[in-house]
């Protein structure tokens, strides 16, 4: 959850910013400006998002799903403009890993407005990534759209098979996150999924070179497991969740070793 620090925000630690960036969302989210840790974020505003986060509140203030949401709390204005106020899901933690998971079986809505401009840069990326799907008139012209590199990505990665996607991870090292960060796109199965959860745990637990650290990670991951299992439950209850379709949205794992 976050970006960049603002001018009244210094107190954020540079670990601070990149574990709320665990996803990518450059500039998209900041941090709030109560608390040593900051209670709460600013996420730059989306009109959808305000209204699904005022329905939760409102009309489906007591579907089971509300608890696995962030807490909403208002809207704010500051020097870059409008922000939906959340609350922040890493308050609490000490030094805690986060892993962002995109959910849904697409990551893009098919009522999104299609820019025809092709792109050098997504065109890069597909020839590291996905070079077997790439078509002659393409290579011809060393671009793609935004929404085939994105129809590309869902169909080569576990979006497409599994329904959902390791999309950041964060809180370790810059070296080890940069690291992660270059194998996501390349997890395609149920098996390099199950790897990257080990690795996460076993990131939290400590170096895993011990017995202790064996078992931690097993209690982590046993935790993870547990609650997954309980949103999962809360889900095929909510209302709310049977009356939306989810696109882009995702669930985030946050652990530390107390």
């Amino acid at each position: 959850q976050a970006g960049p620090t603002a001018p009244h925000c210094l107190g954020m630690s540079a670990d601070d910013r990149r574990m709320l960036n665990a996803a990518g969302h450059d500039g998209c989210i900041k941090p709030g400006e109560d608390g040593e840790y900051f209670a709460t974020v600013l996420k730059k505003l989306d009109v959808k998002e305000r209204e699904v986060y005022g329905e939760l509140q409102g009309r489906y203030s007591q579907d089971p799903v509300l608890p696995y949401t962030a807490k909403y709390l208002g809207t704010t204005t500051c020097d870059e403009g409008d922000h939906i106020r959340l609350r922040n899901l890493l308050a609490g933690f000490e030094n805690p890993k986060v892993m962002d998971i995109k959910l849904g079986v697409r990551t893009f809505a098919e009522s999104e407005p299609v820019n025809g401009k092709g792109r050098q840069d997504l065109y890069k990326r597909m020839v590291q990534l996905y070079p077997w799907a790439l078509t002659e008139a393409e290579e011809k012209i060393g671009a793609v759209t935004k929404r085939r590199f994105m129809v590309a990505r869902d169909d080569y990665t576990t979006i497409g098979s599994l329904g959902f996607r390791i999309d950041g991870v964060a809180g370790f090292s810059p070296e080890r996150d940069e690291a992660v960060k270059e194998v996501l796109p390349t997890i395609c199965s149920q098996q390099d999924v199950c790897y990257a959860l080990r690795d996460l745990a076993l990131g939290v637990a400590g170096s895993g070179n011990d017995e202790y650290d064996l078992v931690a990670a097993s209690l982590i991951t046993k935790s993870f497991t547990r609650q997954l299992y309980e949103m999962f439950a809360a889900m095929q209850e909510s209302a709310f969740v049977a009356d939306h379709e989810f696109v882009g949205s995702s669930a985030l794992l946050v652990a530390d070793s107390t």
